[in-house]
């Protein structure tokens, strides 16, 4: 039987170095924390604590909670370090050693006396019962090309003061599949197997290819970010390499429950760091398991790599300028809304006669549906648009002060609202929410997530049709509307009005 795998997540030690992420604060850090322990990880890498005192407070915080996966914490293999986690009472430690003498020399360290000095740190902490992995610096480029012997001798002496764990890191993302296994076979001449770990950086895009490499060596330790997410072009990404072992290499310690967590947790992961969800990211986006041709809808366990549900994700037909009359029933079949068989060729015209306007509601799903329902007969808006006007102060020397006044008859009244905000689209949204908050509570947690905008057509100038993409969140669900205009505040308004009637006539 084959060792558990067994997973490092430093989401919040790695992956929020990335340039894409903003510095995740004490709420957000928990929330975060409690999604990933879902997640079905060994060890969650929480933070920095000597460099950073918010890291510090942050793996206070997580000792606190009563999370299933095990709280390490990162910190240089100095003894320094080893009495603070102590300090900590963390159960696991990760240290970063040097494995080149190149390296130590710029630390005007002697290489005898810094390998000794890494080895003093980690027995410290092992003899104190604390779970010691040790992070193998520049290890792939300093056993293959740099300085070998001195490599082999730090995972050697770490290894025997009592890291349960020699992590080998390709610090620079450099390794090719062929230079990384042979650095794996090396390494496992002098520290067991089963004792190794892998990290990879994605600089050239092989990060997850070179982890599965890994454990089909057998190496069962490896850490990555769920998402992918980190310095540069990131680490290894979790939520692509867990569901390729488990369908590709054997791997069982992921149950399906488990699994089905991924595709939801990704997009709230994305949701609390502020980075927009990426629609054809591997396994767990939204729209990585669509198409656009008739005769993959027919067909689709012909054209799709798995079973979308086994990550928690779905099948989606979008619809184009091309779409037929398939990919139209489909759709809507998926949107629980049955098209009369008598229906169908007219609907297809006037789906065609739309796209040729720009509106592409492959795009926007939640505009697709409520058309649908307006063509069906079947939309019952409890409100409806009277006028709008929009103000906008432009002043030397500072910035666009917008006020929008909104009319709409809302449950059979007539309501007139204003509200500022920061450009026109702003000011629209609060007065939207203003108007309907009192009879529809739900308005008030609704927010607009993403706004894209695209000209189509620029031969017209300046009377080229914009197209307005925005996303909207609940804090649970994700939705996203279309609008198209000559007129910019119109297609937003179009685009933002549709994002509020979809989530109020849905309302469970």
């Amino acid at each position: 039987m084959l060792p558990k795998l067994e997973i490092l997540d430093t989401t919040l030690r790695d992956g929020e170095q990335s340039p894409k992420v903003e510095a995740i604060g004490p709420s957000g850090s928990s929330k975060l924390l409690r999604l990933l322990d879902k997640l079905g990880f060994e060890y969650l890498e929480v933070g920095f604590p000597l460099s950073n005192k918010g890291h510090r407070q942050r793996i206070k915080q997580a000792l606190k909670m009563d999370l299933k996966t095990k709280i390490a914490a990162f910190g240089w293999a100095t003894l320094e370090t080893a009495k603070d986690m102590l300090d900590l009472g963390v159960p696991a430690a990760v240290l970063v050693a040097k494995t080149r003498r190149t390296d130590v020399a710029a630390l005007n360290r002697d290489p005898d006396e810094y390998l000794a000095s890494v080895a003093e740190a980690v027995k410290m902490l092992a003899d104190n019962g604390v779970e010691v992995i040790l992070d193998a610096e520049h290890s792939f480029q300093a056993i293959i090309e740099d300085d070998r012997p001195y490599a082999l001798r730090l995972l050697e002496e770490c290894y025997k003061s009592g890291a349960r764990r020699i992590v080998l890191c390709d610090t620079n993302g450099k390794s090719s599949l062929s230079s990384a296994a042979e650095v794996i076979r090396i390494a496992a001449k002098t520290v067991p197997l089963e004792n190794l770990g892998v990290h990879f950086h994605n600089s050239r895009g092989r990060a997850a290819a070179l982890a599965e490499m890994a454990y089909e060596l057998g190496i069962r330790h490896i850490q990555g970010v769920f998402g992918g997410f980190g310095e540069g072009a990131g680490n290894t990404d979790l939520s692509i390499l867990i569901p390729n072992l488990c369908q590709d290499f054997g791997c069982k310690d992921f149950p399906a429950e488990v699994l089905e967590r991924f595709t939801p947790a990704y997009q709230k992961i994305c949701e609390m760091l502020d980075i927009p969800p990426d629609p054809c990211h591997p396994w767990v986006g939204k729209k990585v398991f669509s198409t656009k041709a008739g005769m993959h809808a027919k067909n689709p366990g012909s054209y799709q790599h798995a079973p979308p549900e086994i990550v928690g994700n779905s099948s989606s037909f979008g619809l184009s300028e091309l779409a037929g009359r398939a990919i139209l029933v489909q759709k809507a079949k998926d949107m629980d809304v049955v098209i009369p068989d008598e229906r169908i060729s007219e609907m297809a015209q006037a789906y065609k006669k739309l796209a040729e306007k720009g509106i592409v509601f492959g795009l926007a799903e939640a505009s697709f549906k409520l058309w649908l329902l307006q063509e069906l007969g079947c939309l019952n808006a409890p409100f409806s648009f009277v006028d709008l006007r929009i103000v906008d102060e432009c002043l030397a020397g500072s910035q666009t002060r917008s006020e929008a006044s909104l009319a709409m008859v809302v449950n059979g009244n007539e309501c007139l609202f204003n509200a500022r905000g920061d450009g026109p689209v702003n000011a629209l949204e609060k007065a939207l929410r203003r108007t309907l908050k009192k009879e529809f509570p739900i308005a008030e947690s609704i927010k607009m997530s993403e706004f894209s905008l695209k000209t189509l057509d620029m031969r017209k100038g300046s009377a080229a049709l914009v197209r307005i993409l925005c996303t909207f969140t609940d804090g649970d669900r994700v939705w996203t509307t279309i609008g198209v205009n000559e007129d910019f505040i119109q297609a937003a308004w179009q685009a933002l009005l549709d994002g509020y009637l979809y989530r109020i006539i849905m309302s469970d």
